[in-house]
């Protein structure tokens, strides 16, 4: 298997995006981005003949199109309880945040708010796996692996557009 990895300018950063078997495997802000763990997984990495379906959505989404991320095929790896705490943010709509309990109790286990959070911080798709979305019981902004100034950038772009297009 061969990992196709590209780069995105964005307003929150050059962002690189990993696929494997055509789903979006991880998301690195600037620097971040390690090779090595993903290729023992994946496989060597290569640049695509061509932009992929997957960079053209993160693009539309910055764009201002929210939804063109949610077609984005995401193959995360994690703990059953993790893997249904993401699944939970991409449920979430753009423009509408939801406290760290609200995402433990959609992700089925109420009483783990903790645990939504320590998954919301392992999260390896950031972006499209919102948990940008997520925040601290009273509206708190919480942590973000990007910096708080882009989860700010990323909330305030979704409440700009969340009625723009779809």
């Amino acid at each position: 298997m061969t990992m196709i990895v590209e780069e995105i300018a964005t307003p929150i950063g050059t962002l690189t995006l990993a696929q494997a078997a055509d789903a979006l495997v991880h998301v690195a802000f600037d620097g971040a981005w390690n090779e090595t763990p993903l290729a023992a997984i994946y496989g060597p990495a290569s640049s695509p003949p061509s932009e992929s379906e997957a960079l053209k959505r993160v693009r539309a989404y910055f764009d201002g199109d929210l939804r063109a991320i949610d077609a984005i095929p995401v193959s995360p790896r994690g703990t059953a309880f993790r893997l249904a705490v993401w699944d939970a943010m991409r449920a979430i709509p753009p423009g509408e945040p939801v406290s760290y309990a609200e995402l433990a109790a959609r992700a089925g286990r109420p009483s783990a708010t903790r645990a939504a959070g320590t998954a919301c911080g392992a999260n390896p798709i950031p972006v499209v796996v919102p948990c940008h979305r997520i925040l601290r019981t009273g509206g708190g902004i919480g942590g973000y692996g990007g910096g708080l100034a882009a989860k700010r950038w990323l909330l305030a772009h979704e409440a700009a557009n969340a009625n723009v297009r779809g």
